[in-house]
C-alpha cells in the first residue's frame, strides 16, 4: 500500500498545481454565488479526479493474456507525452517582462449557478490534456498492484486529498474567514497566472522521466 501511495503522491501534487481549476475556484469564490458554486465546483473537480483515476486503473488492467507489455508501453507512452508536455508548458511561459493571461472564459464563471459550476469543475479536468495525461499515469499505478478493499480506499483518499487540497482547502478556509482569506486569494491568482507554467513544466519533466524510467526498468526484467 505504501508503495503504491508514494507513486501516487507526486502525480497528484502535478492535478493539484493545476492552475485552471483553482484561477476558476478564486473567480468563483470572489462572484455573488461563492457559497453556492465553490463546493459544487470542488464536487464536480473531485468526481473528476477519482472518475479519472478508476478509469485508467481499469483500462491499465486489460491486458491481453495477462502480457505485460502493454503495461510497460503504457508507462513508455505516458512518460513521452509528459516530457512533451513539459516542453510546452516550458515555451508557454511569460517572458520577462511579459504578463500572464487568463483565457476569456473565465469572465463566465462569476455568473455560474451550482450546478454550472459543478460541470465547470468536471470539465476543466476531463478537457485538460496534462490533467487526463497525468491521470493516466496515476491509473497505471494505482491498477498495477490490486490491494485489499481496505486498503484500496486508504490510498484512494490519500491521493483524492493531496489531488483536489488546492481546491477543497481555500473553499474551507474561505467559509471559516471569508475577510482574511480574500486578499490571499487575490495574491495566489496573480502568482500563479505568472509562475504556474515553469513550476507545471519542471514537474512534467520529473514525472515523465519516472516514468519512462518504470518502463525501461520493466523491459529490462
Amino acid at each position: 500500500m505504501y508503495q503504491v501511495i508514494g507513486e501516487l503522491l507526486p502525480l497528484a501534487v502535478g492535478i493539484s498545481i493545476s492552475p485552471l481549476p483553482i484561477i476558476a475556484m478564486i473567480v468563483l469564490l470572489m462572484s455573488p454565488h461563492a457559497r453556492t458554486s465553490t463546493p459544487a465546483f470542488a464536487l464536480g473537480w473531485m468526481v473528476a479526479i477519482v472518475a479519472a483515476l478508476l478509469l485508467f486503473a481499469y483500462l491499465s488492467g486489460l491486458e491481453l493474456g495477462g502480457n505485460g507489455r502493454i503495461a510497460i508501453i503504457a508507462h513508455l507512452l505516458i512518460g513521452s507525452a509528459l516530457l512533451y508536455l513539459a516542453y510546452r508548458e516550458w515555451r508557454a511561459r511569460p517572458k520577462p517582462g511579459e504578463t500572464g493571461h487568463l483565457p476569456h472564459w473565465l469572465d463566465a464563471v462569476q455568473n455560474m449557478g451550482p450546478l454550472a459550476a459543478a460541470g465547470l469543475g468536471f470539465g476543466i479536468y476531463a478537457a485538460n490534456p496534462k490533467n487526463l495525461t497525468v491521470g493516466a499515469a496515476a491509473g497505471v499505478a494505482f491498477g498495477s498492484r490490486p490491494l485489499p478493499l481496505e486498503e484500496t480506499a486508504i490510498v484512494l483518499g490519500v491521493y483524492l486529498f493531496v489531488a483536489a487540497s488546492t481546491v477543497v482547502i481555500p473553499v474551507t478556509c474561505y467559509f471559516i474567514a471569508e475577510r482574511r482569506v480574500r486578499p490571499w486569494l487575490d495574491e495566489l491568482r496573480g502568482w500563479l497566472t505568472l509562475h504556474n507554467a515553469a513550476l507545471m513544466a519542471v514537474l512534467l519533466l520529473v514525472i515523465g522521466v519516472l516514468m519512462i524510467g518504470k518502463g525501461i526498468a520493466a523491459l529490462a526484467n
